[in-house]
């Protein structure tokens, strides 16, 4: 009798004894739910995904000492929910929530002399770093490196990897680049 007097659409749950409500799956922070009183079918629960990866072949630059260099991106791989931007060369936030940023690629020095800093970094107003990532040491040949960090970016902040050196260097080359990234809630 109480299912037949239950007067709203969704999930039947019993309360109490003789007793029903209707429910409703809702979305939360991370989870986004299609048809959650079931009404037009079984509810979907899925993980919202915000992701993008971009990246660059090859880049052979100067640095001027303590001057952070931004990553050239040349391709976009995939995108959803975060926009990649060729031109200014990051990643921008339209969502606020914590992220996680993954840098990767190959470094060549052209002498081997210096102190390099690869690291995550924001815009939005102001640039500002997020997390210093990996340090080489005076490196010599082709050295990988990869990084991967989590933090909260909120809407209007525009995300990218670079490089500073402690002292100026002339011809240094990443090879590789690779930035991705995605929401995790």
């Amino acid at each position: 009798l109480a299912v037949h007097n239950l007067s709203s659409n969704g999930l039947i749950a019993r309360t109490s004894s003789g007793n029903v409500s209707a429910r409703t799956i809702t979305a939360g922070n991370g989870i986004s739910v299609t048809n959650g009183d079931g009404v037009s079918g079984n509810p979907t629960i899925a993980q919202s995904t915000k992701y993008a990866s971009a990246f660059a072949n090859a880049e052979t630059f100067s640095l001027t000492a303590s001057v952070v260099k931004k990553f050239d991106i040349y391709s976009t791989h995939v995108s959803s929910g975060i926009t990649v931007d060729l031109t200014d060369n990051w990643l921008e936030i339209s969502e606020t929530g914590v992220y996680e940023v993954t840098i990767t690629g190959q470094f060549e020095s052209n002498d081997g002399t210096g102190n390099y800093y690869f690291g995550i970094y924001k815009y939005n107003g102001s640039e500002s770093g997020v997390d210093a990532g990996v340090t080489l040491k005076n490196p010599v040949g082709y050295v990988p490196f990869a990084y991967t960090s989590m933090h909260t970016f909120i809407s209007g902040d525009n995300v990218y990897a670079g490089l500073y050196c402690s002292t100026g260097e002339t011809d240094d080359t990443v090879h590789n680049y690779r930035i991705n990234m995605k929401r995790i809630y």
